[in-house]
């Protein structure tokens, strides 16, 4: 049996889908450059779960990223790549992820979120929104809600008067 043949009747090595633009497109979320430390920070892990899906290897996951970049964002990376254009190695996607989260999530942030959420209280959010930015802003401060009880004392914690009673 031809080689073509078995791999159409599922027997034999089968060739794995590359990464597809066209369609990485159609599902990926486009970055431009938001102020908001947080949404960089959504964005970064959004393509770190898309890679695997659409199987990107290495040499493409850089590509697929900065494809996604518009406004300030794509700015920023047309400086970055020309800083690089030199370089002995390729840009990887590590070095990519580290430029950008200097860019875009600087270091103070997460110790700016810790304080954030030691200071939050409900105040005239719902339950459900006070729970959310509560749940938000816990993976700043793991330390303070490392179990069970001790979530559960933050959330009381900042419960409206009227509510905690």
């Amino acid at each position: 049996m031809e080689q073509q043949q078995r791999m159409q009747l599922g027997v034999g090595p089968q060739l794995r889908p590359r990464c597809n633009i066209t369609e990485f497109k159609k599902i990926a979320l486009a970055f431009d450059g938001a102020t908001d430390p947080l949404e960089a920070e959504k964005w970064l892990a959004e393509m770190e779960k898309l890679f695997p899906i659409f199987e990107c290897m290495d040499d493409q996951k850089v590509t697929y990223a900065a494809f996604m970049l518009q406004g300030i964002a794509n700015d920023w990376w047309q400086m970055e790549k020309r800083i690089h254009e030199h370089d002995a190695n390729p840009y990887t996607w590590e070095m990519f992820k580290n430029a950008f989260s200097e860019k875009y999530f600087p270091r103070s942030v997460p110790l700016q979120k810790q304080r954030e959420f030691l200071k939050l209280e409900q105040g005239n959010k719902t339950i459900v929104e006070y729970e959310a930015e509560l749940m938000k802003l816990s993976k700043f401060a793991p330390a303070f809600v490392a179990d069970k009880d001790s979530r559960a004392r933050k959330f009381e914690g900042g419960l409206r008067t009227d509510i905690m009673q």
